[in-house]
Order: structure tokens, then sequence, then C-alpha cells
């Protein structure tokens, strides 16, 4: 088992996990450790009677990270290309709900990728879970 598993305590048994960071697990390596690591199982959920105190830990905002400032992208026939907007999520099955400026993206469910053309300055990204969980940032797009 690797070094840096995690113990816990389950009833009287004592077992070594290894635990992937969601974002970077399910968006590259989540194929080929399970295909390499048969044995590999996922966190349990949390019991109704414990508090979750991890909601951190239920999505995360790949891109844009926060306060970044990004440059629009130009075609080569002069149209604006749009900004893909990325997230993962620790439960597979969950659904995305993405809000610009508090206008409405759309949903996403699985793959957490939705696209927006974004004028020049300062934006408030909100994405929320269907459990409620809400994550903001804040990006700027810079003039051409």
């Amino acid at each position: 088992m690797n070094k840096n598993a995690t113990v816990i305590i389950v009833g009287a048994v004592e077992t070594k996990i290894f635990i992937l960071i969601h974002a970077l697990f399910y968006r590259h390596y989540k194929p080929i450790f399970i295909k390499n690591h048969a044995d590999y199982q996922s966190l349990p959920p949390y019991h109704p009677n414990c508090v979750n105190y991890t909601t951190e830990a239920t999505f995360t905002i790949v891109y844009p990270k926060h306060k970044s400032e990004i440059i629009g992208t130009v075609d080569l026939d002069g149209s604006q290309q749009p900004i893909v907007f990325e997230a993962t999520h620790a439960n597979s099955d969950a659904t995305l709900f993405w809000h610009v400026d508090n206008h409405y993206l759309g949903e996403t469910t699985s793959k957490h990728t939705i696209q927006y053309i974004p004028e020049p300055g300062e934006h408030l990204l909100t994405v929320l879970d269907d459990e409620g969980v809400q994550k903001k940032i804040l990006f700027t797009v810079l003039d051409k």
C-alpha cells in the first residue's frame, strides 16, 4: 500500500486507503488507474447521520481559476471563439448549473464543460450542483 495512504477506521477494522484528488483523477487518470488497479474502490457516501464538512471536496471549478485574466481568442475569419469552462464533481451522476453574471448558461451532467463568449471586463462565474453546493469565482476577460 502507498505510504501516503490515509488510514480510516470502520467499526473495529482499520483500513488503509489511497485517495486521489478528484479534479485530476476523473479528468486524466481514472480510466488508466481503474484498469491497472482492479481492487480500486471509490469512497463510500457519508452516512445520513454524519455531518458532511467537506463541501469543498464535492466539486471543483477547473477552469478558469479565481481571479484569472483571460485573453479572448479570435478565429481566422475574425469571429470571437468561446471560452470553455470546466469543472469536476466527485459524484459522476451529478448535474451542475452554470451562471455568468447572474445569467443562466445551462447545465451539464457527467462531462462538466460549457462554452461561453464573454465581453471584455470582470465577470462572476457561479456553479451550483444538484445538492445546492455553490462555488463562485471572478475572472477578467482582457480587451484584444
